[in-house]
């Protein structure tokens, strides 16, 4: 199906995990092994409306598709108040900016990206929340506006010196000319 770009939908129940029926009913692999597919698109809906959007979407689609949906009902995401954006191919959606930094969201597990927003507000924390809806990460990033992605690729430079660093400064056993030579 995918290397003749096929063009099936497959929508999958209980994606992630299933809670009480336990670990041979998980779908936690799922988005592994479709990303191996070639042409393959794998997406997540947040909610109903996207749950319908993406089905119609993957109609129209000349090639392999996939809708993960969780083992519960999919969320209602009413009470945070959210601009509808429609969904297009490959594109995320900001659904709340922020100024201190930003949580990226795939499917159901955007309404804990909003509740745990709520609960850092609390702390006088700001951070965006994207919602990729497509298993690409990139999708849910270029979603941010471009301040919050100069801020965020700001951090990696700052991460990727400080792991340097550590590595620089931790200590180094001391090895004999045997073990460097690879000899017992």
């Amino acid at each position: 199906m995918s290397l003749n770009t096929l063009p099936p939908v497959l929508v999958l129940a209980r994606s992630g995990l299933a809670g009480e029926d336990g670990p041979t009913h998980h779908g936690n692999f799922d988005i592994a092994y479709l990303r191996t597919f070639p042409n393959m698109v794998c997406m997540a809906p947040k909610d109903e409306r996207e749950v319908q959007e993406m089905l119609a979407l993957a109609l129209t689609l000349k090639q392999p598709s996939a809708i993960r949906l969780p083992r519960e009902n999919v969320p209602d995401l009413s009470r945070f108040k959210l601009q509808t954006n429609p969904v297009q191919l490959g594109k995320g959606e900001l659904l709340v900016k922020g100024r201190d930094g930003a949580i990226l969201a795939y499917g159901v597990m955007v309404e804990k990206a909003l509740q745990a927003r709520e609960m850092l507000l609390k702390k006088g924390l700001d951070v965006a929340v994207a919602n990729g809806r497509f298993a690409n990460t990139i999708a849910a990033y270029e979603a941010l506006p471009q301040s919050m992605k100069r801020r965020l690729a700001g951090l990696k430079a700052i991460h990727r010196y400080s792991m340097r660093r550590r590595v620089e400064n931790s200590p180094r056993p001391k090895l004999t000319s045997a073990q460097l030579a690879g000899t017992p």
